[in-house]
């Protein structure tokens, strides 16, 4: 029978999510200018809406300033989840040794390289549950990666929407390294399950 290795890596910060920064200025205009303001506020186009700002920054003062943060919903978090991580758009590699940057791309990643001597011909697919409570993850079907003869070690993971093995366009989602390296000999995978969280 053969041996599986199994290492298994949620990425609780794998996804984050769109927040707002509100700011609402309360603009008075002077008796005259009231009509021409009803005349500009009929309609909710962005023509419209850009003109009635201009006459706002014209003729307008503002009488408050009001700065707010926002709460995303449940139903936010996980319409962010889908659309931005949609199943068959994305798969997952493995990296060598190095440390990751938030400047790293798929054409440029200084501090480390992509491992590619697994024995899988492509990187395999991220397919992630369906979101629920601002999650999802593939543990249904997680991606496989089979050591060749004479073994590897696995260092970390990455999320592209390129399904090819050092593949170097497309965008790089994300990247971590596992908690210590991997490494596992011929008869052996590394089943990589990852969690994808909005927050």
């Amino acid at each position: 029978m053969t041996d599986l290795a199994v290492m298994v890596q949620e990425a609780a910060e794998f996804g984050r999510t769109i927040r707002f920064r509100g700011r609402a200025d309360i603009v008075a205009l002077e008796r005259p200018r009231w009509r021409e303001l009803e005349r500009l506020s009929l309609d909710g186009d962005p023509e419209t809406q850009a003109a009635l700002n201009r006459f706002l920054e014209r003729h307008g003062h503002v009488q408050a300033r009001i700065l707010s943060h926002n709460l995303v919903t449940t139903a936010g978090l996980n319409h962010t989840l889908t659309a931005t991580l949609p199943n068959g758009s994305w798969y997952v590699g493995q990296k060598g040794a190095g440390t990751v940057s938030a400047s790293d791309t798929m054409a440029s990643h200084a501090g480390w390289s992509e491992l590619t001597t697994y024995t899988q011909s492509t990187r395999p697919a991220l397919t992630l549950s369906a979101p629920s409570g601002g999650s999802a993850n593939n543990s249904a079907g997680p991606a496989i990666f089979t050591a060749p003869t004479g073994g590897l070690t696995f260092y970390g993971w990455l999320v592209a929407n390129n399904s090819s093995k050092g593949g170097t366009t497309g965008t790089l989602y994300s990247a971590a390294n596992h908690g210590s390296p991997q490494a596992i000999t011929a008869g052996s995978a590394l089943r990589q399950t990852l969690t994808a969280t909005a927050a």
